[in-house]
């Protein structure tokens, strides 16, 4: 069964970033979770995060497992809240 766990306005690359992120913490704690994002300024690196934050809370996960940056954490739930 496939759920749309994406809203709108996400390219295939960031709905395929999206969808492995939320694969990932569904992970047993004792594995590894690793999934990097990268590419030049502008790409929507950022605008993924969110959708990656907002899908994990959507299908009942706990991001906070999934963020070690507390920085990149403020930053990325201050723009959600501005966009919301």
């Amino acid at each position: 069964m496939v759920y749309h766990i994406c809203q709108p306005g996400y390219n295939q690359s960031q709905e395929t970033a999206i969808h492995a992120a939320v694969r990932l913490c569904r992970v047993a704690d004792t594995d590894p979770r690793v999934l990097l994002l990268q590419g030049p300024p502008g790409t929507g690196k950022s605008h993924t995060i969110i959708g990656i934050i907002t899908a994990i809370v959507k299908v009942g996960g706990n991001s906070d497992k999934c963020w070690k940056s507390c920085l990149m954490l403020r930053q990325m739930w201050k723009s959600m809240l501005l966009q919301m």
